[in-house]
């Protein structure tokens, strides 16, 4: 079995799985030790937990399961020209590390909204328009239609189970959750917000996930984890994550914690088909 993750949101910086470089400085071939998994769903955080599901993965065969980790932020290409990163909303030209796989997910949101100093690209191009900025959601409906027409061409369904990973929030805002000022954090929020509505609202890339996964003719599996992670205020490194990581931390997630929650919808939608 192969299964090729594209740009999971990773969940924090603490802890990692071992990855051996293969094709190229962006793709790996992840082999599970007995630490822990940041960039990928298979695993709850317990040691020999990995093994566990691989084993119970083999059902009635012996498979033998590899997994891919490919970096890519937008899906769509990023390219550099005359010295410029130029984002192309509608090109895919590196697709077809992605065929051939047993099952295949899918991510991507955060990069889409970073301004300033840490906006990845130059420029933005469609066809033979170039603009020096786009509004941010309308980009990113263009460039999730582009990757969805992608999929619909060159995927086939019959042998390729495709997901597509909702958009994980952060909590930097607390108004968003109720508090007062937006200076609020995550930092020392130690409870989740009560109920099963996020006072915040939804994100603005929310519809658009579901609106083009609507429109796709082929099938691909929404894990929506979003909701269910808007709620989480006190589940991010924070403070604590990564020394390199300068100020606090509330757009990664710690392990154990919410990627859990993640790691059951992935395991109960995967099991049965594959067994």
């Amino acid at each position: 079995m192969i299964i090729i993750i594209v740009e999971i949101f990773c969940y924090s910086s603490l802890q990692y799985i071992w990855c051996r470089p293969t094709f190229s400085s962006a793709l790996y071939s992840c082999h599970a030790t007995n630490g822990y998994l940041v960039t990928f769903l298979l695993h709850r955080t317990i040691p020999h937990l990995c093994q566990i599901f691989l084993q119970q993965l083999h059902c009635r065969y012996n498979y033998k399961v590899s997994l891919v980790y490919i970096r890519n932020r937008f899906l769509v290409d990023l390219v550099v020209k005359n010295s410029e990163q130029i984002l192309k909303i509608d090109t895919i030209s590196k697709g077809d590390a992605w065929k051939n796989a047993d099952v295949v997910i899918f991510n991507t949101w955060h990069w889409w909204i970073h301004a300033k100093k840490l906006q990845p690209w130059d420029k933005i191009q469609e066809g033979n328009m170039t603009y020096k900025d786009l509004d941010r959601v309308v980009a990113y409906e263009k460039g999730l239609t582009t990757w969805s027409q992608w999929i619909d061409k060159n995927i086939n369904h019959q042998t390729t189970q495709v997901y597509y990973l909702g958009i994980s929030p952060s909590h930097y805002n607390g108004t968003e959750w109720g508090s007062p000022g937006k200076k609020t954090t995550c930092a020392n929020q130690t409870t989740p917000t009560a109920g099963s509505v996020y006072p915040g609202g939804q994100f603005s890339g929310q519809p658009v996930v579901r609106k083009v996964l609507h429109k796709m003719t082929s099938s691909v599996y929404l894990l929506d984890v979003t909701l269910l992670s808007q709620l989480r205020k006190d589940g991010h490194p924070s403070h604590y994550g990564n020394k390199e990581h300068k100020g606090v931390d509330c757009s990664h997630w710690c392990n154990a914690g919410v990627p859990d929650t993640w790691n059951h919808l992935f395991y109960a939608s995967i099991l049965p088909r594959h067994c």
